[in-house]
Order: C-alpha cells, then sequence, then structure tokens
C-alpha cells in the first residue's frame, strides 16, 4: 500500500466536509459541529489541541473562522507530510509493483508551479482513481526517472508516456494548456527543482 493512502483519504474527507452554516441575531457566523465528520474534528484537535468550540443556538459549533483556519492548517500539514514521504520516495525509484495500478499520463509536459512553488506534470490521463476528466494536472514532482517512464508526485505515482515539447502542446494538448506555454520546464530544470527539494528536506547534500 502506498505510505500516503490514509492521508489521502483524510484530505478527501476534509475537502468534502460542508458544514451547516448559521448567522445569530448577534452577528455571529457559525459552523455546526455535529455536521462536521467526527475524523475531521479529531484531526483538529490533534492538530490544535486549544481549538474552541462555543455555544450557538443550543448547539455546539466552530465560529467561520476558526472552521476554515483549521481546516486550511490541516490540508497544508497533510499535504506537507505526504510530500516528505515523497521525495524520499522519489530518490529510491519505483518499483514494477508501485506502477502496476498507478495511472498514465500520456502525453505530458512539465510546467512551473507559480503558485505552490516546484514542478508539476500536465497530461492526459487514464486510470486515475479519483479524477474522471482525461486533462489534469498533478500535485508537486517528487521524482521523476530519467527515461521519463514514471514520476512521483506528493500524492501518487505515474506511468509516463511519451512528453509534450512547448512547440507542439497545442497540438497536444489543446489551448488550455498552451496558454501555459511559458511555463514549460526543460526536463533538467525539472530534475533540478526536484533535487533541490530533496537538498531542502535534507534527503541529499548540496
Amino acid at each position: 500500500m502506498d505510505p500516503n493512502t490514509e492521508d489521502l483519504a483524510a484530505l478527501k474527507v476534509l475537502r468534502q466536509s460542508d458544514p451547516v452554516l448559521f448567522t445569530t441575531g448577534g452577528g455571529g457566523f457559525y459552523a455546526l459541529a455535529d455536521s462536521i465528520p467526527s475524523e475531521v474534528l479529531e484531526a483538529f484537535e490533534a492538530l490544535t489541541p486549544s481549538v474552541k468550540y462555543v455555544n450557538a443556538r443550543h448547539a455546539w459549533c466552530l465560529t467561520v473562522g476558526e472552521w476554515l483556519s483549521c481546516r486550511e492548517r490541516l490540508i497544508s500539514k497533510l499535504m506537507q507530510r505526504m510530500k516528505g514521504r515523497s521525495l524520499e520516495l522519489g530518490l529510491t525509484g519505483a518499483s514494477p509493483g508501485d506502477l502496476k495500478q498507478a495511472p498514465i499520463l500520456c502525453p505530458w509536459i512539465a510546467i512551473q508551479d507559480l503558485q505552490c512553488g516546484g514542478a508539476i506534470l500536465i497530461g492526459t490521463q487514464a486510470g486515475h482513481p479519483t479524477l474522471k476528466g482525461s486533462l489534469i494536472n498533478t500535485s508537486r514532482l517528487c521524482g521523476i526517472d530519467p527515461g521519463k517512464t514514471w514520476a512521483r508526485t506528493a500524492s501518487r505515482w505515474y506511468r509516463l508516456g511519451y512528453p509534450v515539447t512547448a512547440d507542439n502542446i497545442l497540438r497536444q494538448l489543446g489551448p488550455k494548456v498552451a496558454a501555459l506555454q511559458h511555463l514549460a520546464l526543460e526536463f533538467w530544470q525539472v530534475q533540478a527543482q526536484i533535487a533541490e527539494d530533496q537538498i531542502y528536506a535534507g534527503l541529499r547534500d548540496g
């Protein structure tokens, strides 16, 4: 089993959580605690032991500000933990067993992620366990095969088909991706960014 499986499941529950929100006559804005999955509340309490519940309309609640703050901090913690594991896996490389059930990206291109830093892949996927659209972007790259047969992202392994160059991105992946042409990375740049992340994580010497 992939070491990130449990954290991926926790992220899915967290992102799908849709608590009942309401206001009070005093202008307070609250999220009803009973409408938040118990595993999410337990994770909040483990992350922030001082999380504050308040009584509103005779029910235990979180202020909406507290709900959103805890949610974002927990998402960040899970993503950082998965990234750390995946950087180690990227150094080790993929085994045949790792790739047996891995989704495939074909074609694909690596681009700079301006929002979170590092590199990500964009491509046409098949076999992804949760994403149903054909064109996707991955989470942050944590490892890639020099022979371009596999990639490890913060969340999972991918099998790689043929890559796309910036010159033929429009024909291969369409106008939405072509608009990101200026962010396309050469393969050596992808490897350098992954190496930088691994050095920062203390997994290799600078």
